[in-house]
C-alpha cells in the first residue's frame, strides 16, 4: 500500500505542478470526435434524424472529382441545416469515384496535373465556404503508388490554402501495419507526412476481409489493434480516427464468385438470421460474430458482420490508444443499437447514455487518479491510485427516469472504502460499500440503488474512503 501511495506520487507529480496555481487542481478530458458518414440516400436522412445525439461531426459523401478539377455533385443543403441546428460539423467528402469504383487514373490527374490540381484546390475551398463546411474530408483510394509524394503534397497544399480562413482538413487512408511505400493499395499513403499537415487522419479500419478474398472478419480487433498501433506511431494520436463498420459481408461458398457476394447492412443482419435460422458463432481471437446458412437455392453462405459486443470491444481503442475519435461508415446501415454499443467505450457530445455501461477512465474530469493498465476480463484501462478525497466526474444522459441499480467493478485490498455518487449541486445521491477483494486486480463486481433524474446531467464518483481501483459502472433500469 505505502509502494503504490509512492507511485502514485510520482505519476502525479507533473501533472499536478501544471495546475499547482490553480484555485481547484483537475484534469478534464476532451471529447472525441464521432464522426458518421452521410450518403445521399434516404436511409442517412433517417440516420441523421434518428441518431443526431450521438454526432459530434458528419462527412458528407456527395461529392467527386472529373478528369478537368471540377467537383461532381450535390450539396445535401437540408441534411447540412439539420446538423447545424444540432451543432454538429460538417465535411465535404471529396473523391476519386469513377463509373462503377475508385479511379487511380483519375487520382493521378488531379494529383499530378498542376494546372487540374490548381483548379481542383480552389474548387474545394469554394465549396466550403459557399456552403457552410467546416473544412474537407480528402477520400481518394486506389491512389498508384507511384504518386506517393504527390499526394502528400496535394494534401499539403490543401490544408494550407483551407487553414488560413480557419477551415479544416481531414483525410481518409487505408488501414496498414507497416509502411511499404511498393504496396499497390496502401503504398501512395505516407502517413507521416500526411499527418503533419491535416487537422485529422481518419483510418479505414474496416474492409480487412470482403467478396474480393478470402471469408473473414470485415474489422477484426487483432487486426485494428495493429493498425492503430501503427497509425499512432507515426501520427499524434489525438489527430487519429478509427472505423468502425456498420456492416458485414455475404460470401457465396458455392460458387466462389465475387460478384456474387453481398453487403449486409447491420440493421438488416438479424433479419437474416431469423430468415435462415442460422446459429451466429463468435471468433475469440478477432471479436468478431460470423454464421452459417443455406439460399433458397441450396447455395452455401457464410456471413461476417459486427454487433452489440464487436462494436463495444473494439471502440475501445479510443480510449487505450488516446485517439482523437471514431469514425463510422455509413449513416442508414445501421440502427440505434449501434451507436448505443459504441457509446459504451467512447463519451458522447450529451454525455454517455443511461442506462448503459461506462468505462471508469472515460472521465470528462477528475481530481487525483492515474489510469493504468488492468488485468480485469477484455483488458484496456482502470482508474486506479484512487485515495480519499479523489474523484472522477462523468457527463451522462439518461434516457428515463426513476430507479436504477449501479453495479461497480472494483477491485480492492482494504476493506472499508467507500464510493459516493454526487450530482451537478455535490449532493450525495448514492453510497457504496467497497469490500476487500484480495488485491488491485483482484476484481469483483459490487452495486448499489440510485434516483436519477431524465436528461443530461455530471454525476461525481468520490472517494470517501479507502484505496479501490474502479474498471467501470453500469446503470440498469429497475
Amino acid at each position: 500500500m505505502i509502494f503504490k501511495k509512492s507511485m502514485k506520487l510520482l505519476m502525479t507529480g507533473a501533472m499536478l505542478s501544471a495546475v499547482l496555481f490553480s484555485s481547484v487542481s483537475t484534469v478534464s478530458a476532451s471529447s472525441p470526435v464521432i464522426l458518421g458518414y452521410y450518403t445521399p440516400d434516404q436511409a442517412s436522412d433517417n440516420s441523421l434524424a434518428t441518431n443526431y445525439s450521438y454526432l459530434t461531426h458528419m462527412s458528407t459523401d456527395t461529392f467527386n472529382f472529373n478528369s478537368q478539377g471540377n467537383i461532381v455533385g450535390t450539396t445535401p443543403t437540408s441534411a447540412i441545416s439539420l446538423a447545424k441546428s444540432k451543432n454538429i460539423t460538417t465535411y465535404a467528402c471529396i473523391s476519386n469515384f469513377g463509373t462503377t469504383d475508385f479511379d487511380p487514373v483519375l487520382a493521378h490527374t488531379i494529383l499530378t496535373n498542376t494546372t487540374v490540381k490548381n483548379k481542383a484546390i480552389s474548387n474545394l475551398v469554394a465549396l466550403v465556404k459557399n456552403n457552410g463546411y467546416k473544412g474537407v474530408n480528402f477520400d481518394f483510394e486506389s491512389v498508384p503508388k507511384t504518386d506517393r509524394t504527390a499526394l502528400s503534397n496535394f494534401v499539403r497544399d490543401l490544408a494550407n490554402s483551407l487553414r488560413p480562413s480557419g477551415y479544416q482538413t481531414l483525410i481518409s487512408v487505408p488501414a496498414k501495419t507497416v509502411d511499404d511505400p511498393n504496396d499497390d493499395w496502401a503504398g501512395a499513403f505516407d502517413y507521416a507526412s500526411l499527418g503533419q499537415n491535416v487537422d485529422y487522419v481518419q483510418v479505414m479500419t474496416y474492409d480487412q476481409n470482403g467478396p474480393w478474398s478470402s471469408p473473414g472478419p470485415v474489422a477484426g480487433k487483432d487486426w485494428m489493434e495493429q493498425s492503430l498501433q501503427f497509425a499512432v506511431s507515426t501520427v499524434p494520436s489525438a489527430k487519429v480516427l478509427m472505423g468502425l463498420p456498420a456492416y458485414g459481408y455475404d460470401w457465396n461458398l458455392t460458387t466462389n464468385n465475387p460478384n456474387d457476394g453481398k453487403q449486409v447492412a447491420w440493421k438488416d443482419i438479424s433479419s437474416l438470421i431469423s430468415k435462415t435460422k442460422a446459429s451466429p458463432k463468435w471468433d475469440a481471437a478477432t471479436s468478431s460474430p460470423y454464421f452459417t446458412y443455406q439460399a433458397s437455392d441450396k447455395s452455401n453462405h457464410v456471413v461476417w458482420y459486427e454487433n452489440a459486443q464487436s462494436i463495444t470491444e473494439k471502440s475501445g481503442f479510443y480510449g487505450k490508444y488516446h485517439l482523437g475519435g471514431i469514425s463510422m461508415w455509413a449513416m442508414g446501415l445501421e440502427d440505434t443499437s449501434f451507436w448505443q454499443a459504441l457509446i459504451t467505450n467512447t463519451p458522447t457530445p450529451d454525455g454517455a447514455a443511461i442506462p448503459g455501461k461506462i468505462e471508469a477512465e472515460n472521465y470528462s474530469a477528475m481530481f487525483g487518479v492515474v489510469n493504468e493498465t488492468t488485468t480485469d476480463t477484455g483488458g484496456g484501462l482502470n482508474v486506479g491510485y484512487i485515495d480519499a478525497g479523489d474523484w472522477m466526474n462523468y457527463k451522462v444522459n439518461v434516457q428515463t427516469a426513476g430507479s436504477y441499480k449501479v453495479e461497480f467493478r472494483v477491485a480492492s485490498p482494504v476493506t472499508g472504502g467507500q464510493f459516493q455518487i454526487k450530482n451537478d449541486s455535490g449532493t450525495v445521491m448514492a453510497s457504496l460499500t467497497i469490500p476487500n477483494t484480495g488485491g488491485y486486480q483482484t476484481w469483483q463486481t459490487v452495486n448499489t440503488n440510485i434516483t436519477l433524474p431524465v436528461g443530461s446531467q455530471t454525476l461525481r464518483v468520490y472517494l470517501v474512503n479507502g484505496e479501490p481501483n474502479l474498471n467501470w459502472l453500469n446503470f440498469i433500469k429497475l
